[in-house]
């Protein structure tokens, strides 16, 4: 459980750094203020998604080779 919880913690903050770090970035473009927020926020949501399909499919495979394991080499 503990790996699951770090890899959890990790990809939060480093989802949130990376939308708060988008929405300055464009707001110090000259961007819309309301709009870089808007942009911010749907770069955070888009990597908490990656973020919960990739913990979805931890639960499922064993190791990283899981989902290619059952094919053979030509």
């Amino acid at each position: 459980m503990a790996p699951l919880g770090a890899t959890v913690l990790h990809g939060a903050v480093a989802n949130v750094l990376v939308a708060v770090a988008t929405a300055l970035g464009f707001t110090a473009g000259g961007l819309d203020p309301a709009g870089s927020l808007l942009a911010g926020f749907a770069t955070g949501a888009v990597g908490f998604a990656f973020l919960g399909v990739g913990l979805l499919a931890s639960e499922f495979f064993s190791t990283s080779r899981g989902p290619t394991a059952s094919r053979r080499p030509s």
